[in-house]
């Protein structure tokens, strides 16, 4: 997968809640498709300088599903490591293929 990910966060009193989108393709060698999607998440993050994080994704285009991931914002730095999956979705709201990521972002 080659894709774009975006989030936007805000933390009031240990709340994480924002949006996340992307946009991408999948190739396996054989076929490629286009990836893209955008959603809400919510989640919490602890008062730490490193912060244990923890929040869910819903896609926009099928309420319901949901994505879980899991890491530490470190403060001092601004740096959030995050890791989970990410699932692809078909029209029908089926999971077609789990990508587990691991990312370094910082703000």
């Amino acid at each position: 997968m080659a894709a774009s990910i975006q989030f936007s966060l805000t933390e009031p009193a240990g709340v994480l809640i924002g949006t996340f989108g992307i946009q991408g393709r999948l190739d396996d060698g054989q076929s490629r498709t286009d990836v893209a999607g955008t959603g809400l998440l919510s989640g919490t993050v602890e008062a730490d300088n490193d912060a244990a994080v923890s929040f869910t994704t819903e896609s926009d285009l099928c309420p319901g599903h949901t994505s879980d991931f899991a890491g530490t914002y470190f403060r001092a730095t601004g740096v959030l490591g995050i890791a989970g999956a990410v699932e692809v979705l078909d029209p029908s709201c089926t999971v077609v293929l789990t990508y587990p990521i691991e990312l370094a972002m910082r703000r």
